[in-house]
């Protein structure tokens, strides 16, 4: 009991005491040349699965620069059971990556908008069709970024930074689906053609970025 006591003062005094240290980010930005770090902690789809770190050219009023990253991930796609092996699980390989350029204007201290520039990619790999056939799937798309969220720069060099929302227009895209194996027939076809007008831009919510400046 004695040391949950302890652990909660010490918690509370440093939430008190850690935002003192980024009072004025605006300072703290214009001492920086360069910062890296990431962004791979948000509710949007393409950070979480490509990861991307930035490297950035901070400044009191403008910031720019640079964010990318790439991933491979292997989801199920199906199980069965047997009494004698046990569990027996298939999967499917997801690649995605990321590409951007990005510039923030801080009206105020912390306060920022975004406008950037993103080319994004999935890939489906080995992707199987209603029938025997598999396919490889790639979806890539340009778009123009949106976003606001807070930046807190510390006097000791990190900074972390919330786009509590970001939302994009898409410029342009593109949708291949490459045979690997069996013989494609009409309803294999059929399936695996795609129609990406209904896709819409890239979004997302609680975007959090961390890192140092120098």
């Amino acid at each position: 009991m004695k040391l949950l006591k302890k652990l909660g003062i010490s918690l509370a005094l440093c939430a008190c005491t850690v935002p003192l240290y980024a009072a004025d980010s605006a300072s703290n930005r214009s001492s920086q040349f360069i910062r890296f770090g990431t962004k791979a902690i948000a509710l949007h789809g393409l950070y979480w699965r490509s990861s991307p770190i930035e490297v950035e050219f901070p400044g009191k009023n403008i910031t720019i620069g640079v964010a990318g990253g790439s991933n491979t991930t292997e989801v199920v796609s199906s199980s069965s059971y047997s009494y004698s092996t046990g569990w027996t699980y298939t999967y499917k390989t997801v690649a995605a990556s990321t590409s951007e350029v990005n510039i923030r204007y801080y009206p105020g201290n912390s306060f920022n908008w975004l406008l950037g520039y993103g080319k994004y990619k999935i890939e489906l790999k080995d992707w199987p069709s209603e029938d025997s056939t598999t396919y490889d799937i790639a979806y890539e798309a340009t778009q123009v970024n949106f976003g606001l969220g807070n930046e807190w720069t510390f006097d000791f060099g990190m900074y972390i930074g919330a786009d509590w929302l970001m939302t994009g227009s898409k410029l342009s895209d593109s949708y291949t689906a490459t045979l690997v194996s069996g013989t494609e027939t009409t309803a294999s076809k059929n399936w695996v053609e795609g129609d990406t007008s209904s896709i819409g831009a890239a979004g997302g919510v609680a975007i959090f970025r961390i890192g140092f400046g120098f």
